[in-house]
Order: C-alpha cells, then sequence, then structure tokens
C-alpha cells in the first residue's frame, strides 16, 4: 500500500501512461483514420491526424509536468495529486460522451473499459493526495 500511494509512484505511471498515449497518437494515426474511415480523403486524414498530434503534444507537457512533481513531499504536493484525478474525471466524461454520441459509427466509439479505466486512474491519485502523507516514500 505505501508504494501504490506514494506520490512518486502515482506520478511516475501517470506519466508514462500520458507518454505512451502521446506516442501512440504521433504515430499511430493515419493508420488509425484508414482503418476506422476508409473512405476519407487524404486531406481530411492528414488534417485530422495533425489536430491529434498537437493533441499528443498535450499528453507530452502533461508527462514531463507529472514527471518532474515526484519529488515534492506532502503538503505541498497534494494539490497536484487531486488535480490530475480530477483532471483524469474529466477526461472519463469526455470519453463516455463520446461513446453515447457516435451510436451511428462504431468504430470511433472508445470501448467502455475505457471509461473504468480513467475513473480508477482518476481515483488513484485523488486516494494518495488525501490519504498517501502516511505512505510517502522516504
Amino acid at each position: 500500500m505505501k508504494t501504490l500511494l506514494s506520490p512518486q509512484i502515482v506520478f511516475a505511471v501517470t506519466a508514462l501512461l500520458n507518454l505512451i498515449h502521446g506516442c501512440m497518437l504521433i504515430f499511430g494515426t493515419e493508420s488509425m483514420y484508414r482503418d476506422m474511415a476508409p473512405g476519407m480523403s487524404e486531406e481530411a486524414i492528414t488534417m485530422s491526424a495533425t489536430e491529434l498530434q498537437v493533441a499528443a503534444a498535450f499528453n507530452f507537457f502533461l508527462a514531463i509536468v507529472l514527471f518532474s512533481c515526484r519529488n515534492p513531499k506532502f503538503p505541498d504536493v497534494k494539490n497536484v495529486l487531486v488535480g490530475t484525478g480530477v483532471g483524469f474525471f474529466c477526461i472519463a466524461i469526455l470519453v463516455f460522451k463520446h461513446m453515447s454520441s457516435y451510436l451511428d459509427y462504431p468504430g470511433l466509439q472508445p470501448p467502455f473499459f475505457m471509461v473504468i479505466v480513467m475513473i480508477i486512474i482518476g481515483i488513484w491519485p485523488i486516494f494518495a493526495g488525501l490519504k498517501g502523507e502516511k505512505y510517502q516514500l522516504d
């Protein structure tokens, strides 16, 4: 339990997840669009891929910020942990919205388990922020 609730581990894992997601957006967008929407024009694919690559830059930015937050101690790190969790809840809401918005286009819908994953990832830093001070690694 001490390891799971330490800010160092929470920030390192969430930073790694953001780096992986950013890399997926950078390197997999054009092939993803070709598979999901085979009738898309090259211009539309390029434009959509460019937008996702901009989103990937935000993933890299967040990963760098979270990785940089590994060393602060409580109580300084508490707000960043809780804010990170709230941010993941916002992502979960957006994933749920996309699941219900594209009923006629199942290829565009994220899988339901993604909502569950985002909620779990959101609970983790909030719980670590509220209860993790006694579990902080030295």
